[in-house]
């Protein structure tokens, strides 16, 4: 992991096929205040768990390729 000083906002890119383990993935980061960044299906799995998550494809202006 590479840390940097001065940092205001902080991003998680997540995308995981097993998602078991999401809900303890998604605490831990946004209790150190990570803001998430995901592909679909994870996307609409972290939203399911309460977290706001920002998908990918509204960043690039792509539509995913790997549905």
């Amino acid at each position: 992991m590479v840390t940097r000083k001065n940092i205001n906002k902080k991003y998680a890119l997540i995308s995981v096929f097993d998602k078991s383990k999401l809900k303890y993935l998604c605490f831990n980061l946004n209790k150190h205040n990570y803001k998430f960044i995901s592909t679909g299906s994870t996307s609409k799995k972290i939203r399911s768990l309460g977290y706001s998550c920002i998908e990918v494809s509204k960043i690039t202006n792509m539509k995913e390729i790997l549905d």
